[in-house]
């Protein structure tokens, strides 16, 4: 079977993306609506809450190594399959069990997707992996921008039920993309590759990792913590699920856009410059936000979005590079683990800051990681150099 040209793959791989991403964020504004109709408790809601982020991020890291060391093209498909199914179905449950069933399997096929697509959208273009991750995330974060949106409009005008009318054209899509992504997929079949264990992927890189993670957490903390405690600010002021979706997708269509001026400004000798500057930007417009009503803060969420878009792509790439050997796992770390442990954070002191009833107080502290994330970069090492690890013997 004949490759597809590059640039085409790449395309097709982003549309995926999108249309895995619009999937995953339905649930963003529906967290009051769920509450409600289940008469869930707050201790049923972080549950649910740090169950579906762990299992559609932390679980990344599992399909990440299982991927370099076997070939996961499957994964293309039978990922965004269940997120598409489980992600559809959340108008038909009617339980806290239900509720964690469907969250678990949707959240497993979305992270099954992400390492995999990530590293082939790097294996596409090799000389220019950060434009490239650039594209590819502007795929997933447009997808993130149009999910609250279309999520928070039907079920403010057909209810939760309204969801299961996206399944049709969900399924559809996904047979078409992942029909023409067959070829593309195929790209390093022929290649064997070697099993490399943790120990020795890591050895010589414990500290970088590390802090690579810790940046990644703080934002977010940021990204997923503001939207999220923007949802229960806007409900508690009589706001309906459609502005709630309006405005996370604000944000998440500034991000977009962010990522899209990464792929065209950011190279290799500002790279650093961007890894740094856009998330310490970011948090003084999060404030902003918090404090405006109305389209003032779609405004500002927008340019906060924009801010911080410009940096993820661009901590991908950094992740890749320091972990050469293991491109799936490095991505599965900055686009899956950070998520899961940041979610943690934001359940942990979304809880606390409820109880106080001031979700203000909530965005605020959360906006602030941002800015915290940019002050650690400047420790992270410099992956232009190589790395001195010890010999270790072949984990084949």
């Amino acid at each position: 079977m004949r490759l597809a040209h590059p640039i085409v793959a790449l395309g097709l791989l982003t549309l995926l993306h999108g249309l895995v991403d619009t999937f995953a964020l339905f649930l963003q504004p529906l967290w009051p609506a769920l509450e409600r109709q289940l008469h869930l408790n707050q201790v049923d809601v972080s549950v649910a809450y740090v169950l579906w982020n762990l299992s559609n991020s932390a679980s990344q890291l599992l399909w990440g190594y299982l991927g370099d060391r076997y070939h996961g093209r499957w994964l293309l498909w039978l990922g965004p399959l269940a997120g598409i199914v489980c992600m559809s179905a959340l108008g038909l449950i009617g339980s806290v069990w239900a509720l964690n069933g469907v969250l678990l399997v949707g959240g497993l096929g979305i992270a099954a997707f992400h390492p995999e697509a990530a590293a082939l959208a790097g294996r596409l273009t090799p000389a220019h992996r950060s434009r490239a991750m650039s594209v590819f995330a502007v795929g997933g974060y447009l997808g993130q921008a149009a999910g609250p949106f279309m999520s928070g409009e039907i079920v403010a005008h057909r209810g939760l039920g309204g969801l299961t009318w996206h399944m049709g054209w969900g399924l559809a899509m996904l047979l078409v993309l992942s029909l023409g992504l067959r070829s593309a997929s195929r790209i390093d079949h022929h290649v064997r590759r070697e099993t490399i264990s943790f120990t020795r992927l890591l050895a010589g890189r414990v500290g970088g990792v590390a802090l690579l993670m810790t940046v990644g957490t703080l934002r977010v903390v940021t990204s997923v913590g503001v939207p999220m405690a923007l949802a229960y600010l806007i409900d508690s002021r009589g706001g309906s699920t459609a502005q709630t979706g309006h405005v996370q997708s604000s944000y998440q269509l500034g991000i977009g856009l962010g990522s899209i001026i990464c792929a065209a400004i950011v190279t290799a000798r500002n790279e650093r410059l961007a890894l740094w500057l856009t998330p310490l930007l970011s948090t003084p417009l999060l404030w902003w936000a918090c404090a405006a009503e109305g389209e003032t803060r779609i405004v500002a969420m927008t340019l906060a979005g924009t801010c911080m878009g410009g940096a993820f792509p661009v901590l991908i790439s950094y992740g890749q590079q320091l972990l050469p050997e293991g491109p799936r796992v490095a991505s599965s770390l900055t686009m899956g683990v950070t998520w899961g442990l940041g979610s943690i954070v934001v359940a942990g002191l979304l809880v606390l800051f409820r109880q106080w009833d001031r979700p203000d107080w909530a965005i605020y502290t959360f906006a602030t990681g941002g800015a915290l994330s940019s002050l650690l970069c400047f420790g992270l090492p410099d992956v232009t150099r190589p790395v001195t690890r010890p010999a270790a013997a072949s984990g084949r």
